[in-house]
């Protein structure tokens, strides 16, 4: 069968999916004041959708590169392929000051940062995606970006983790 990447970008969800509960080995909601609510997957620029605030703390997952490489193909018509992929975090907080006096927008941020942490833990650790079955040989995050997006009352952060993957010999 042939790789597919809507099959790649549905894997990469599983395994952040799989790892958002309490029973999990990695437990990407450590430390958050909810566990991740909302998961969504995409071409580049997916995550600047408008969710509802009720959908937040959400992560999307996000296609930007697939490069192929034929030059060890020879007669079996298989290539290498690397992937990039942006996982994407967003936390977002409405207006006010949280019970110790931090605010909303500081709120968001760190429960942004400790999203992101929870989540390069989780890839760092699994770094053939090995709760997939997509022939991973190995992945890296690349780098991680942060940014803040204030917009009217709502206090919105998110980070970029680059995640670089390469899938020998696929058909």
């Amino acid at each position: 069968m042939a790789f597919s990447l809507v099959t790649f970008l549905t894997s990469v969800e599983n395994l952040l999916v799989k790892n958002n509960t309490t029973g999990g080995t990695y437990f990407i909601g450590d430390g958050l004041f909810s566990k991740v609510l909302s998961f969504h997957k995409g071409a580049n620029g997916m995550s600047e959708k408008s969710l509802f605030s009720n959908q937040y703390p959400a992560i999307f997952v996000e296609l930007v590169r697939k490069e192929e490489n034929f030059s060890n193909m020879g007669n079996t018509g298989k290539r290498n392929l690397t992937i990039e992929v942006d996982i994407v975090p967003i936390t977002e907080y409405g207006a006010g000051i949280g019970e110790t006096g931090t605010s909303a927008k500081e709120l968001a941020h760190l429960q942004c940062i400790r999203l992101t942490d929870n989540i390069e833990y989780l890839l760092r650790n699994k770094t053939n995606l090995s709760q997939t079955a997509i022939g991973v040989s190995y992945s890296r995050i690349t780098d991680t970006r942060y940014l803040d997006n204030t917009r009217d009352s709502f206090f919105n952060c998110n980070s970029r983790i680059r995640l670089e993957v390469d899938i020998k010999n696929t058909a």
